[in-house]
């Protein structure tokens, strides 16, 4: 057990105040704060989402200070990887992740398939670090800044700044130090702004509200836009003209910087297996969603 741990701000991740527990207890190691935090069989803490949680909460000063719910859907990635799936699969993950490894919501989710549609490196806002730095005196990693398919940030507007710092890699890197760590803002184009904040708003959303939605529900909507939009007969989809309207609706760009392009030559075919209730990443869902103008809720 652990005599003192840092209070998690709001949004935070929970590796990011693990890296601000072992900079300020000056670790000689990063191995060393993650094995007792995590347990001898840990050897990194992913950002998103970190493994073995039941050991950690086991090693926090005050045991019960935070459930193993409360770290998973307030400091972690997790309700928005697992938006799709049922209650029943869920509730199996939420026990596995609590002795397991990371990689066990990664295969569930597919990220392992996708992992192009997830960031390689920690991003922020520099004006949520002005203000973090006015309210607590230092910046920290903020959660809804590391979804894939957010390049704004949704508080203010702003195109987030990435770091050096790798999503996955063994280093605990605090937010003061990796902010230092910056390279120039993926330019975005004004003219695409609206749909990537819109993007941003509707990922957040999963993140933070629970929502989880229904795949049999949203196979029944994107038949039912395809057939409005006359990209579908008679329950057949039209892969040409699918295909040519989602390239017209989601410019190329757009599609670069949402990591989708591996789909440049397959698009109708992407189209045709999401309109059949195949699960995918998350932020493919987002994306259709926003071509068929499917409201999320």
């Amino acid at each position: 057990m652990v005599g003192w741990f840092p209070e998690a701000y709001p949004d935070e991740l929970l590796a990011s105040a693990c890296a601000r527990y072992a900079d300020r207890l000056e670790y000689p190691t990063q191995s060393m704060a993650v094995r007792e935090l995590f347990g001898d069989r840990c050897s990194r803490v992913a950002y998103d989402v970190p493994g073995h949680l039941s050991h950690f909460i086991r090693q926090l000063p005050s045991q019960g200070a935070y459930s193993l719910r409360e770290l998973l859907y307030r400091h972690t990635l997790f309700p928005f990887y697992i938006s799709l799936h049922s209650s029943e699969r869920v509730a199996q993950l939420e026990s596995q992740i609590g002795e397991g490894s990371a990689d066990i919501v990664y295969k569930a989710v597919g990220m392992i398939r996708y992992r192009e549609r997830c960031p390689d490196v920690l991003r922020f806002c520099p004006r949520c670090v002005t203000e973090d730095e006015a309210r607590y005196g230092e910046p920290y990693w903020h959660r809804r800044h590391q979804l894939p398919g957010v390049l704004i940030c949704t508080k203010h507007r702003a195109v987030l700044l990435s770091t050096n710092v790798t999503v996955h890699g063994k280093c605990l890197i605090r937010a003061k130090h990796g902010i230092q760590q910056r390279t120039m803002p993926v330019d975005t184009g004004s003219a695409h702004e609206t749909t990537l904040v819109e993007l941003a708003n509707d990922a957040q959303m999963l993140l933070e509200d629970e929502i989880h939605l229904s795949l049999s529900m949203l196979k029944r909507r994107y038949r039912t836009q395809l057939e409005t939009m006359r990209l579908s007969r008679d329950g057949r989809l039209l892969t040409n003209e699918a295909r040519d309207a989602f390239t017209k609706n989601i410019a190329p760009v757009m599609l670069e910087l949402l990591s989708f392009n591996s789909h440049s030559k397959g698009v109708g075919a992407w189209i045709k297996q999401l309109a059949g209730g195949h699960i995918y990443h998350p932020l493919d869902h987002l994306v259709m969603m926003r071509f068929l103008q499917v409201p999320l809720l």
